[in-house]
C-alpha cells in the first residue's frame, strides 16, 4: 500500500478474485469504501470515500506489465 497526497494506492500483483461479471468501477466511485469494494485495486481518499477504481481488464494490463519489468 502506497501514500500520495493523501490518497491511499491499493494494488496487488495477483488478481485471482472472484467477482461478478458485471462489476463496473465507475459505479463506485465516491461511496464510502469497505472491504471487497475495490477487488482489483483503486484509491481511497482521507474521507473514506473511493476516488478511483481499477476495472479487471486494467488491472490486468497492470499485472501483465509488471511482470515484464521484473522478467
Amino acid at each position: 500500500m502506497n501514500s500520495m497526497d493523501g490518497i491511499i494506492i491499493m494494488s496487488g500483483c495477483e488478481i485471482e478474485i472472484m467477482q461478478s461479471e458485471e462489476y463496473d468501477p465507475a459505479k463506485v466511485v465516491g461511496t464510502p469504501y469497505h472491504r471487497g469494494v475495490l477487488p482489483y485495486g483503486g484509491g481511497v481518499g482521507p474521507d473514506g470515500r473511493v476516488v478511483f477504481a481499477l476495472s479487471r481488464e486494467k488491472a490486468e494490463r497492470r499485472v501483465q506489465k509488471y511482470r515484464a519489468l521484473t522478467q
